[in-house]
């Protein structure tokens, strides 16, 4: 579980599905980095979202994390 300006966000991964994924695809969408449809479903266009806007911000990896949500947020 990620804590990212005191709020308490887990990590998401492929086939995850929940609000908080929801979350990270408005944010994503938002930030330019295109995963399609905001359906709670962490599928191949949301990891390849993520995939890119962690590597646009350093970040290693396909796991959206504490990293990437900070740099969501900022």
């Amino acid at each position: 579980m990620a804590v990212v300006y005191g709020i308490e966000l887990a990590n998401i991964t492929r086939g995850d599905k929940s609000a908080l994924v929801k979350l990270a695809q408005v944010l994503l969408n938002y930030k330019g980095f295109n995963c399609g449809a905001v359906d709670g479903s962490c599928g191949t266009k949301t990891t390849a979202a993520i995939t890119l806007c962690n590597s646009k911000n350093g970040i290693r990896g396909s796991m959206l994390t504490e990293k990437t949500w900070e740099a969501l947020l900022m």
